[in-house]
């Protein structure tokens, strides 16, 4: 099944955008639409639109840009895609990438903070998952870095955030995080390993739970290891917010909370 992915990118104040800034990819590699109806756009901060080429020229090298003069250009051999889905609704084109060495360049009109969005669709499905959305194809899964799945159950967990570090006890660097739309929304709390902080990261084990309650901003303390690093510490903000929970802990709303994990528990063994 294709699907299509809304990809909004802000940058930070003072970014200097490369002309080819969010084309040619080389880390997307299926094929790539920029999906009908279909802007790239790019907004300043004061939310105003200094460029906007809807891909529905059909012909040539050129995206022209109705806002101003500053059109895209193409290299490599974008493909035009004009009613190429078979929706029937208005707007139905886009511009077709290889996710190799096709892309559109653009010069930089924006020298502060800025935004891009885009619509994309992948006509590609990954064979194992991706990490970008739901397994249709935005990155193989040897690209898919920080796609962890659950040691015990196969399922994919998907990071809300967390903090990782070198540990000497296991020799590696770990990560605990919190997990999003677990068996609470924002209560489960995960332990993961990889070989190199960049990762992969990609087996976990769920370490904590808490039932109808949050527990976020997961940070590991490496300053507090005791034992060679086998014994860590972690701590996060204790809450009720989000969980719907109707009979929260006295005087403990927004508290942090710290745990100590053993690194040495058999249970641990299968996430390295």
């Amino acid at each position: 099944m294709r699907e299509e992915v809304y990809l909004f990118v802000e940058s930070p104040p003072g970014y200097q955008p490369h002309p080819a800034d969010g084309f040619g990819y080389r880390g997307i590699r299926p094929v790539l639409k920029r999906a009908g109806g279909v802007q790239v756009t790019l907004l300043a901060e004061t939310s105003t639109a200094t460029g906007c080429r809807p891909l529905d020229d059909g012909a040539g090298a050129v995206a022209a840009d109705l806002v101003g003069s500053n059109d895209g250009v193409l290299f490599g051999a974008p493909v035009w895609c004009l009613d190429c889905d078979t929706s029937g609704e208005a707007g139905d084109h886009a511009l077709q990438f290889d996710g190799f060495d096709d892309e559109m360049q653009m010069l930089p009109t924006v020298k502060d903070g800025f935004s891009i969005s885009l619509w994309i669709r992948t006509l590609q499905t990954g064979p194992g998952g991706s990490q970008w959305y739901h397994g249709n194809g935005l990155a193989t899964p040897a690209e898919a870095w920080n796609w962890m799945i659950d040691v015990d159950s196969g399922k994919h967990v998907i990071n809300h955030g967390g903090s990782a570090g070198s540990n000497a006890y296991r020799d590696r660097w770990i990560m605990v995080f919190g997990e999003a739309f677990g068996s609470s929304l924002l209560g489960e709390i995960w332990y993961s390993e990889a070989a190199a902080p960049e990762g992969p990261w990609t087996k976990t084990r769920k370490i904590i739970t808490h039932d109808d309650y949050s527990f976020y901003n997961v940070s590991y303390h490496p300053q507090f290891d005791q034992s060679g690093g086998r014994l860590i510490y972690l701590e996060g903000t204790y809450t009720a917010s989000f969980s719907g929970n109707t009979d929260p802990t006295p005087r403990h709303d927004y508290n942090q909370v710290m745990y100590r994990l053993d690194l040495a528990n058999p249970r641990l063994s299968p996430v390295k």
